[in-house]
């Protein structure tokens, strides 16, 4: 479960006039700016939106980020009573470790609808499955790198932890 456009959702949970009532990038953007090319380029700009948002107070943002996401965690814990186990809790992202006959009780777009309802806020859920790579040396036998293959709910495929150095030789390994 991903908090989208976590600072800036955070900045409208705390104040909604800080950014005229804004609750994504794209409406900031759009309502300084209008809708037009230029405004287009500004919002796929992830440099510009971290400078901009940058000078609006990220520490105290953050702290409202973890606040949303607890409330997310407890609401999910106690009001769902799934009994899922967190994986990875930050500041803009719950990891949970489900199985498979969890995913029959409640879909990702189900769920993301559920937290916008009770509790206002837009996430962004994701279901995928995850297998563990190793590469080792091979004059050694140690271990080298480990990374993680992810399998979407809607099949789309994606590493995670490999250094760039190294994504070539894991792509044709992947691909025998």
């Amino acid at each position: 479960i991903d908090l989208r456009s976590a600072n800036i959702q955070a900045l409208n949970w705390h104040d909604p006039e800080i950014l005229n009532g804004c609750r994504t990038w794209n409406e900031v953007v759009y309502g300084l700016n209008g809708h037009n090319a230029m405004s287009d380029y500004f919002i796929a700009s992830k440099r510009l939106r971290q400078v901009v948002l940058g000078k609006l107070n990220p520490k105290r943002a953050i702290t409202i980020e973890k606040y949303i996401m607890s409330r997310i965690h407890k609401y999910i814990d106690e009001e769902l009573n799934y009994g899922w186990k967190v994986v990875s809790f930050n500041n803009d992202e719950i990891v949970y470790q489900l199985d498979i006959s969890d995913m029959i009780n409640i879909s990702p777009e189900t769920l993301k609808d559920i937290i916008f309802d009770k509790i206002g806020v837009y996430v962004k859920v994701n279901a995928y499955s995850e297998r563990k790579f190793r590469l080792y040396n091979m004059d050694n036998g140690d271990v080298t790198q480990q990374f993680s293959l992810r399998t979407s709910i809607d099949g789309q495929v994606e590493t995670k932890g490999v250094p760039g150095y190294l994504f070539g030789i894991v792509y044709k390994l992947l691909r025998g």
